[in-house]
């Protein structure tokens, strides 16, 4: 939450200020409550323009709002400030945010961008010269309704079959058109497509400045930078040579956001331009890394006038903009102008690019990055034949081939989890020997180095060695394998530091001994924005180590072995059930619902 306030504060008042506020929490310190006798009366209203207080929805999460405060109907002379407080921080005045009042009428302006949907509460206390507080216990309260976030202005995925034209999934229309020749390549997910850039006059604009629907007025509005808004994309640099541009937009005479890599600084930098002086840059604290997707997005926040550049979902520098520049022009995808020509071409991938209107919070960034995507489902219930399908439904398919010591067996009621009766859902299952069986679904399923998750049904039917349930594989070590472990007698999560015979390993144990012979529930999720890995079992009992991943397994998807030494091993013995592999990190309730719990 940032503040606006209507005039610079005097010397005088912010020393009231700062006693109030240390009263407050001396007071508070001390267990006991500030009396406010004596203290001011407090403001008349609160009105705002963007959030009246009329029963009614208005705005939207992360959609600035201005509010006047009213000096109070008599005694108004002695107001010299407010203490402001909004939601979390109503009703609570340690937490608020001191306001200075205007010295002419005393009245005074706070911006505010919710940061949730519905009601919405500001509370106020003025405060006099002396430091006193208006009744602390009644402060003016004034609620307000607020629409829940909205979707995109533009949104750009680049999923097209061919063609020049990239299509605003959005639906505002916001078509951009490929130039220079650049292609589409498959993307980090399967199945879509990115923008392939050459890093040579190559790149994607709109017609025109980008336009979405006003949620109060239903009007079709242009996207503002000198207002809340949000950028993003995913990205990846094959090399990092030059000054690159993934996203920006124009201005009348050069780009006034830009999203992308500077080469001067060796980091990711969201730069935008102000109105009475250069632009604003806010650079990556983390080293961009080239040939790997990485997802960039900047806000700017027009309650507070911060920039924030965010790397993978995860924050990385903010910056003061009192007085950000709108661009108005079109949106570009690959370059930035510089006078009237582009330049700053991205050499590589772009995919997935969006712009809000908007300021987009953190947690929404988060869960954008780690967004989960079925990559491979094997329900392993197909009982005749050498294949299993992929019904995944993101091509290509990968379906799972039956090698050595694999057949099908019914999935037996006797063999339910004792607790609850847990079975997977199909009747039938795959059955491997322990010592030649296995399903290989023929080529890598997910990026390693990302988000990802995995889970399957599992039966083991011997404790004397280590057996794999599913892992993806490198050419000498497996990217990741969740596995019975021998040595511990638990069931094991383990992950590589590198494609090597003696790799560092990560492991997550679970807490309980494994299970043998009845079906177990097991899933491994590896959050990429907060950089845990964690063992799921049974849907509750769930074990994270911190972790950041290293290396991609380009090697095959594998049901029922791992990869150890450049050797194949830890065949399964048992049998194993719906086997799903997703890009992302999957959510608890989906592990509950996959576990039957």
């Amino acid at each position: 939450m940032g503040t606006t306030a209507a005039m610079q504060s005097k010397s005088g008042e912010r020393l009231a200020i700062a006693a109030v506020v240390a009263m407050l929490a001396a007071t508070a310190a001390g267990g006991g409550t500030a009396a406010a006798a004596g203290g001011p009366p407090p403001p008349s209203a609160v009105t705002s323009a963007e959030y009246p207080n009329d029963g009614l929805f208005h705005g939207g999460v992360g959609r600035t709002g201005q509010f006047v405060i009213h000096p109070p109907s008599s005694g108004a002379a002695a107001i010299v400030s407010y203490l402001v407080g909004f939601n979390a921080a109503a009703g609570i005045p340690t937490a608020a945010t001191p306001v200075p009042a205007n010295p002419g009428d005393h009245s005074a302006s706070v911006s505010f961008t919710p940061d949730e949907d519905g009601r919405n509460v500001l509370t106020v206390w003025s405060v006099d010269g002396s430091g006193n507080l208006s009744d602390i216990t009644n402060p003016l309260v004034y609620s307000f309704l607020v629409r829940r976030a909205s979707s995109p202005a533009g949104l750009w995925t680049m999923d097209e079959s061919g063609g020049t034209s990239l299509l605003d999934a959005s639906g505002h229309g916001n078509t951009a058109t490929i130039r220079g020749g650049a292609t589409r390549a498959p993307s980090r997910v399967g199945g879509g497509s990115a923008l392939l850039l050459s890093g040579d006059e190559q790149d994607a604009v709109t017609a025109t400045g980008v336009t979405t629907v006003d949620p109060d007025t239903a009007q079709v509005v242009p996207v503002r930078t000198d207002r809340s808004f949000s950028i993003a994309a995913w990205v990846l640099l094959d090399t990092a040579d030059a000054t690159r541009a993934a996203v920006s937009v124009e201005g009348p005479d050069e780009s006034r956001v830009g999203l992308g890599y500077s080469r001067r600084d060796n980091r990711w930098a969201f730069a935008v331009s102000r109105a009475d002086g250069p632009p604003v840059q806010v650079l990556s604290s983390e080293v961009p890394v080239p040939g790997l997707w990485t997802h960039l997005a900047g806000t700017f926040d027009l309650a507070s006038h911060e920039l924030a550049l965010y790397v993978d979902g995860r924050p990385q520098a903010t910056a003061p903009n009192s007085s950000p520049a709108n661009a108005g022009g079109p949106l570009a995808i690959g370059s930035a102008r510089r006078g009237d020509r582009p330049a700053a071409f991205w050499r590589g991938e772009v995919d997935d690019v969006r712009l809000w209107d908007r300021l987009v919070f953190p947690t929404e960034l988060a869960d954008l990055v780690n967004t989960a995507v079925l990559a491979g489902h094997w329900a392993l219930d197909e009982g005749a034949g050498t294949v299993a399908a992929d019904s995944a439904g993101l091509p290509p398919a990968h379906p799972g081939v039956l090698t050595g010591g694999a057949s099908w067996s019914p999935v037996d009621p006797a063999d339910a989890r004792p607790d609850d009766g847990g079975l997977p859902p199909g009747a039938v299952a795959v059955t491997l020997d322990g010592g030649t069986g296995f399903v290989d679904a023929g080529g890598p399923v997910v990026m390693t180095n990302q988000g990802f998750s995995a889970a399957a049904w599992a039966r083991l039917t011997d404790a004397s060695a280590d057996h794999a349930v599913i892992a993806q594989e490198g050419a000498h070590a497996s990217g990741f394998a969740i596995l019975y472990s021998h040595a511990t007698g638990r069931w094991s999560l383990v992950t590589t530091s590198a494609d090597s015979d003696a790799p560092a390993v990560t492991h997550v144990e679970s807490d309980a001994p494994a299970a043998i012979g009845t079906w177990t529930h097991l899933a491994a999720v590896y959050d990429f924005v907060d950089h845990t890995l964690c063992l799921v079992v049974d849907g509750f009992d769930r074990t994270c180590v911190p972790f950041t991943a290293s290396w991609n397994a380009t090697g095959s998807l594998v049901i029922g072995r791992e990869r150890v030494a450049s050797a194949p091993t830890a065949f399964w013995a048992g049998d194993i059930a719906d086997a799903r592999v997703y890009a992302g990190a999957v959510s608890a309730n989906l592990i509950f619902e996959l576990a039957g719990v």
